[in-house]
């Protein structure tokens, strides 16, 4: 079977994905994002000064850059289950039949395409370092920084496949 053909299967009434879209917003976009108001608002002083932020920046708060990122990945993993409960419940088909249409994930292809991306992205860090040091400042702390490593390779993937599966 195609890829392609993986859109007929359960159920595709248009009710479903007017529905389906519903409850991804209101997951990915209220539900996940309360956590991120709730710590900004214990941060501010007022709410005066919280509703400034929320124009502005909530990190002028002063929250913690590691706490801030993952706040805002939370929201996408709040989406993120909301598609897969869409998929499943409204829809009534398998969440695999959005990423393929394989038994199984092919993971040699995932790892090769990341490599891939990743030699990218490192080689065309390297020219953009040679061609402007002055753009760079070397700032290592080792706590927030192994907090960062791990909130990245834990969070990061979640954020990118909300984003691909939506």
């Amino acid at each position: 079977m195609y890829f392609i053909q993986q859109a007929f299967k359960g159920k595709n009434d248009f009710w479903r994905y007017l529905l389906g879209f519903l409850v991804i917003f209101i997951g990915w976009q209220v539900i996940g994002m309360l956590p991120l108001f709730a710590v900004a608002f214990s941060y501010a002083e007022n709410l005066q000064v919280f509703q400034e932020s929320a124009n502005e920046n909530f990190m002028n708060l002063g929250i913690d850059k590691n706490l801030f990122l993952f706040l805002m990945l939370f929201s996408f993993i709040v989406g993120l289950l909301s598609i897969f409960f869409v998929v499943k419940k409204i829809h009534q088909r398998k969440v695999i039949t959005l990423i393929t249409a394989r038994k199984k994930i092919d993971w040699k292809r995932v790892f090769f395409s990341f490599s891939l991306w990743f030699l990218i992205s490192t080689i065309l860090l390297v020219i953009s370092y040679y061609g402007n040091p002055d753009d760079f400042k070397w700032n290592f702390k080792p706590m927030p920084f192994l907090i960062l490593i791990f909130l990245s390779f834990l969070l990061l993937p979640l954020q990118t496949s909300f984003e691909e599966l939506l």
